[in-house]
């Protein structure tokens, strides 16, 4: 079987329709200034494969959003940020949560198959966790030059797709990172490369938790 098997830990006991109204869909704002609309509801998820449209079941009946329409969704603890991509948009899923966020995309091309690398990391990151997470996306990168992690800082609400190439990354990254005056310099002077990504994450998100 080819492809991305998602993991998912679902919540088991779905009683009434409040106990698993938790889960939404956030829409994009089609104005500059105008608030976001949160749908909630329960989020259907498919079993395998790429997610291309958001499924949710609501009090007021089953509606479904596509990629270019929102701005993520959230299905249980796990969360999917959408994001440019080659002229449309794509979802993500965020494996390293903090002020700056890291999501990775996995096109699904290339032939080789990678399992399970999709888990929601909370606030209590477990280092042996995102080690395996972030290898296997390096793997699906090897395997795909078409997947890609981003980067979301909640400072600015700003998107980045992480660039591969050396002089881009050292240029843009270490801007994302810039109030870090350490980090900012170990990343300009190409301390990093674009494999390191998660480090420089937990690096930046365990300073800003501590001071």
């Amino acid at each position: 079987m080819r492809g991305v098997i998602l993991s998912f830990f679902l919540m088991s006991s779905f009683l009434t329709f409040g106990q698993y109204s938790k889960d939404c869909v956030i829409l994009r704002s089609r104005k500059k200034g105008v608030n976001q609309d949160t749908i909630f509801g329960r989020i259907v998820l498919p079993q395998k494969g790429r997610i291309s449209t958001v499924n949710i079941q609501t009090e007021k009946g089953f509606r479904r959003y596509q990629t270019y329409e929102t701005v993520g969704f959230k299905a249980s603890d796990l969360y999917f940020g959408s994001f440019k991509y080659n002229g449309g948009y794509v979802f993500a899923p965020r494996i390293i949560e903090g002020k700056v966020e890291l999501y990775f995309y996995y096109s699904g091309i290339g032939g080789k198959e990678i399992k399970n690398y999709y888990v929601f990391l909370s606030d209590d990151i477990k280092t042996g966790l995102i080690l395996t997470v972030v290898t296997n996306a390096v793997q699906a990168i090897a395997a795909s030059n078409t997947s890609c992690f981003y980067l979301f800082d909640r400072k600015t609400n700003m998107p980045l797709r992480v660039p591969r190439s050396m002089d881009r990354f050292a240029e843009e990254v270490a801007e994302v990172f810039k109030d870090d005056e350490d980090l900012y310099s170990r990343i300009k002077n190409a301390e990093f490369n674009p494999d390191r990504i998660a480090e420089i994450v937990q690096i930046y998100n365990k300073k800003s938790r501590d001071f």
